[in-house]
């Protein structure tokens, strides 16, 4: 049986060979990969995603007037989950190759913002920014079918 690794970025799904992406040393039960560096890879970009939502909410919500006001929960929580995701990321590095991981993050951390920024936020995103999150779907699904 052929496994595959989605890599699910705001409703865009690329695909790449199981094979192509893993180590060939990876502990098996069964027929079944572990695969907690992927699985912390994927909690990490949610993490890093969650992360720049509560930043945002902070930011449109609050006219700072000093440092005490960097205490509100979104703000707290923003750093909260970015901290999560540097955890979750530097496990998942014990796994996953830096040249591939990264990309992945970003790419992905990239698309959820945008997602979430026209979802939650309203913001707008034109042809040009559609057509860019396609292109940087595409390139991760490059990179994994090439690591």
């Amino acid at each position: 049986m052929h496994a595959i690794v989605f890599l699910v970025t705001c409703g865009c799904v690329a695909a790449a060979p199981m094979a192509s992406v893993l180590p060939v040393n990876l502990p098996r039960v069964g027929d079944v990969l572990i695969m907690i560096e992927w699985l912390a890879l994927a909690a990490a970009i949610l993490f890093n995603t969650l992360g720049n939502f509560f930043i945002k909410r902070f930011s449109v919500a609050t006219e700072v007037q000093g440092v005490l006001d960097y205490l509100s929960p979104s703000f707290v929580l923003g750093l909260a989950f970015f901290g999560l995701n540097l955890v979750l990321y530097a496990r998942a590095l014990t796994g996953i190759p830096l040249a591939l991981a990264y990309p992945i993050l970003v790419g992905s951390t990239v698309a959820g913002v945008a997602g979430i920024a026209a979802f939650w936020f309203g913001e707008q995103l034109g042809v040009a920014h559609l057509l860019g999150l396609a292109l940087v779907t595409a390139g991760i699904a490059l990179l994994a079918g090439t690591t």
